[in-house]
């Protein structure tokens, strides 16, 4: 299992960064990837980047940052997807404190489960494809949200930017 597996651990905490499919995600857009996503964000350590390489990575339950957590970047190569396949938020990022956040989710599509046909919306979803309550100094960068009643919901947050090519 991922939780006592030392030498991940200590790749980990020697190069900072991690390709998410050391942690079982497949990536097929058939296998519930949620378990390892979320056990790969409630591990790595802080200033440390989580890799996803080509593929779409269905979840079945929102993707929650550590309120503790600080310098996590979630990134691709513009081709990866992480794919909610339920109706609430994709990523939620909040802060204990201003001394917490200052994440990046770079180069990745956050796609929901809402339709859209001919100028019509069927909001099945009620979520956002990220959701920053409380949340500090984070950054989205060249991300495609598609299929969610709110793109990104930001409240009560500070010194966050949507920066590049960004399609909401």
């Amino acid at each position: 299992p991922i939780s006592t597996n030392e030498n991940l651990i200590a790749e980990l905490i020697f190069n900072k960064e991690i390709n998410i499919k050391q942690f079982g995600a497949k990536g097929d857009g058939v296998t519930d990837d949620t378990n390892s996503i979320q056990t790969a964000l409630n591990k790595v350590p802080n200033n440390s980047a989580i890799y996803f390489p080509y593929g779409t990575y269905l979840t079945t339950a929102p993707l929650v940052f550590k309120t503790n957590s600080t310098n996590l970047r979630l990134y691709s190569n513009g081709k990866s997807i992480i794919k909610a396949n339920h109706t609430g938020d994709c990523l939620v990022l909040t802060s204990l404190n201003e001394n917490y956040g200052n994440h990046v989710i770079e180069n990745l599509v956050i796609q929901g489960v809402n339709n859209y046909y001919s100028g019509t919306a069927n909001f099945t979803s009620q979520g956002s494809g990220i959701n920053l309550t409380r949340a500090y100094y984070n950054d989205i960068h060249n991300c495609n949200i598609i299929g969610f009643k709110n793109g990104i919901l930001i409240n009560g947050s500070i010194h966050n930017t949507v920066t590049g090519n960004c399609f909401i």
